[in-house]
């Protein structure tokens, strides 16, 4: 069951980085990809500094953010 959650936290992720990435090109500087990923490093501290339950905690840091 946890990898059903995995994957869909995934797809998640992934279409949110797109989004993210095709909104914030400004210039030659990849400051998209640095953007969307200092934004998952924190989101993952967040996760992982919560009370949630374990499963959870890597669903959302593997998957979503590892997406992200």
């Amino acid at each position: 069951m946890i990898i059903i959650s995995v994957l869909g936290y995934g797809v998640i992720g992934v279409g949110l980085r797109f989004l993210l990435e095709s909104t914030l090109r400004l210039s030659q500087f990849p400051s998209a990809t640095f953007s969307v990923n200092v934004l998952g490093c924190f989101i993952a501290g967040l996760v992982y500094s919560s009370g949630l339950h374990p499963d959870t905690r890597l669903a959302l840091i593997v998957g979503f953010c590892g997406g992200l």
